[in-house]
């Protein structure tokens, strides 16, 4: 061991010198800090909008009717073609009249006898009234033409009764459309006996013009309309008409469909903590309408105007545990976090109702790369030039019609 030490000692000097040479002659290594993010920053922009109350419903028909027998028979005939737009008034079907008929018939000729035999027992009572205002017969005798004659007249009675009876029996055999509307297939087909003990089902008739859709307002937005009826009332405004609301289905963009708010219900239900509103629209075209029942339907109610919103783009906006939140770069490029209360959606603009100020520039491409407390290269743009038309404001009454007076412009 002692041999091997002393051969490679000098040579491993000597590669110790070589190396302390070369990292003599290397600088030292300066370490470069990446360069600051760049993103697009942008101020608010300033508008007037609309503020809207946004649910979802389902579409419902105003009027419905199951077209059922009121008398009993054989069906002869039926006088549509399934899923026709039939008017009111219209023949849709025929039980066999003829049994009816002569249950007319009949009441008819008991109510001609009654009728003879009034007119006998009145021509008596009258002779008898003679007779004893002369003397010539008794009491007694007057007391029994009497009785006679109103025995005859009220047969009389009960066979016009029965005579009315009979002739709307003949009437319900000719069963007609009660409204306007789309009318389903026929249930039952002819030389069937329907109402026979039983309430048979014909067929449906619904109305398609105007249509009903029902939705829910939560609990919170409800509270916020109270408050702002408080506001509207203190400031002396008075009430307007039913306000508008508009309709979007599924495969609808925005909400094409105008109609009104037509009844609000009497409380919140405790056990869903909401309020059930209607709004009726109007199908304008009554063969092929736009609007059936059952539809999954959005609905937007215009609620107050405000008229120096302040916007922002939908993807500036981010969420942490916070909750909604923006980033904002001051004057020295470094970026701060703004928690903020979110408003409507608006054409992918964001109303920010609190939590900025008009003059903040704020992080709108780029957000994944800024982050709280560091520095960016921040390039500035405007927003206004690409968002001329958010927010156009509409006409519409006061909130606090939401609330009160529903039933106001029933079809």
């Amino acid at each position: 061991m002692k041999y091997h030490s002393r051969v490679f000692s000098p040579i491993t000097s000597i590669l110790a010198s070589l190396l302390l040479m070369v990292l003599g002659c290397q600088k030292p290594n300066e370490f470069a800090p990446p360069p600051p993010p760049e993103v697009t920053v942008a101020q608010p922009i300033q508008r007037e909008i609309t503020n809207y109350l946004e649910s979802t419903g389902r579409t419902k028909e105003v009027a419905k009717v199951e077209l059922r027998p009121r008398v009993s028979g054989y069906l002869e005939s039926i006088h549509f073609t399934d899923g026709d737009m039939v008017k009111k008034g219209q023949l849709l079907y025929v039980i066999d009249p003829r049994p009816f008929q002569a249950q007319l018939n009949q009441a008819k000729a008991q109510l001609a006898q009654a009728n003879a035999e009034f007119a006998n027992a009145q021509s008596l009572f009258e002779r008898t009234q003679n007779l004893f205002e002369q003397g010539a017969t008794t009491d007694k005798d007057l007391t029994e033409r009497r009785a006679e004659k109103d025995a005859a007249l009220a047969r009389i009675e009960a066979a016009s009764a029965t005579v009315m009876d009979a002739s709307l029996s003949l009437g319900f055999t000719h069963i007609r459309a009660p409204m306007d509307g789309r009318i389903g297939e026929h249930l039952v087909d002819i030389g069937n006996l329907v109402g026979s003990g039983e309430n048979t089902l014909l067929a449906t008739l619904v109305s398609y013009s105007p249509i009903y859709v029902y939705f829910t307002v939560p609990e919170r937005e409800l509270l916020s309309l109270i408050e702002k009826s408080k506001a509207e009332r203190t400031s002396g405004e008075e009430d307007g008409a039913m306000p508008p609301a508009f309709l979007g289905l599924a495969d609808d963009e925005g909400y094409p469909h105008e109609g009104r708010l037509d009844f609000s219900d009497l409380g919140v239900d405790p056990n869903t903590g909401s309020m059930r509103l209607r709004a009726v629209f109007e199908n304008q075209d009554i063969k092929y309408p736009d609007i059936v029942p059952g539809l999954f339907a959005r609905v937007r109610l215009p609620i107050d105007r405000e008229p120096n919103a302040l916007l922002v783009p939908e993807k500036a906006v981010s969420t942490d545990q916070t909750g909604k939140y923006l980033l904002v770069v001051d004057d020295e490029d470094k970026v701060h976090k703004k928690n903020v209360t979110l408003g409507n959606l608006i054409q992918e603009m964001r109303v920010i109702e609190g939590g900025i100020e008009p003059e903040d520039w704020v992080v709108i491409e780029g957000v994944q790369k800024a982050r709280p407390g560091a520095m960016v290269q921040p390039s500035k743009t405007d927003l206004s030039s690409a968002t001329s038309e958010i927010g156009t404001p509409q006409d519409y009454p006061t909130p606090r019609t939401l609330l009160g007076n529903p039933g106001e412009g029933n079809p």
